[in-house]
């Protein structure tokens, strides 16, 4: 073996803390996508109430889908 070479056991981390890591990386986006898009979707519904307006709203599961409407 050269010297330059690594052995995985020696460095690096195991490969159940990489798949751990990358798990919560992903869980951790998913969470925050949700989270941003149900606050612009209350932001939208939030907006035709102060101006006035009642808002028509057409969402799917997780309000991953939405549109908000103002109707007079």
């Amino acid at each position: 073996m050269y010297k330059n070479q690594m052995n995985r056991e020696e460095h690096g981390l195991p490969k159940s803390t990489k798949v751990y890591i990358v798990a919560t990386i992903f869980f951790g986006s998913a969470m925050l996508a949700v989270a941003l898009n149900y606050h612009s979707f209350t932001y939208a519904k939030n907006t035709c109430v102060q101006h006035n307006k009642e808002p028509l709203v057409e969402k799917t599961f997780l309000a991953f889908n939405w549109s908000v409407d103002c109707q007079e």
